[in-house]
């Protein structure tokens, strides 16, 4: 099997996507180019909050570099390789990858129950109709954090 060129992976980052990096460094060569991808839905208000969103996404934006800074850097991927987009998160993230050419993304799944998992997910969703692989990594919300003990 040859190595993939290039990677996409859809982050949350403003949750923990530390295994999905691991993963991506995984799974890349020397030579593979990785990109990660934010995607967040448009904020919707209406004339109350007009004034303030200029502000407000100001400090979306403040925020979402800063988290970016610090993904590439443990991630080892280049901050020009990080985006940024506002949409459809599956279908942002396909768009992406189409676009860049990626022959493999990685995304997380929370592999919900009830309602949620019958509306669909962005990973199910990305999975569907993408021309590329697509590594779904399982993500547990809710298993507590590992603490890293000493002894005393």
């Amino acid at each position: 099997m040859t190595a993939y060129k290039t990677i996409l992976v859809a982050v949350d980052i403003f949750a923990d996507c530390q295994l999905l990096l691991e993963r991506a460094l995984k799974m890349r060569s020397k030579d593979t180019q990785v990109h990660l991808v934010y995607v967040d839905e448009p904020l919707v208000y209406g004339d109350v909050m007009h004034d303030a969103m200029p502000q407000l996404q100001q400090s979306l934006d403040s925020a979402i570099s800063e988290a970016f800074a610090h993904l590439a850097v443990s991630a080892q991927v280049d901050l020009s390789h990080c985006y940024s987009e506002i949409g459809h998160p599956a279908a942002t993230i396909k768009s992406k990858a189409e676009a860049l050419q990626a022959d493999l993304i990685i995304i997380g799944s929370h592999a919900r129950n009830g309602w949620r998992r019958l509306l669909g997910a962005t990973a199910n969703a990305v999975l569907h109709g993408t021309s590329c692989d697509v590594l779904m990594v399982r993500l547990h919300e809710d298993q507590p954090k590992q603490v890293n003990k000493t002894n005393e």
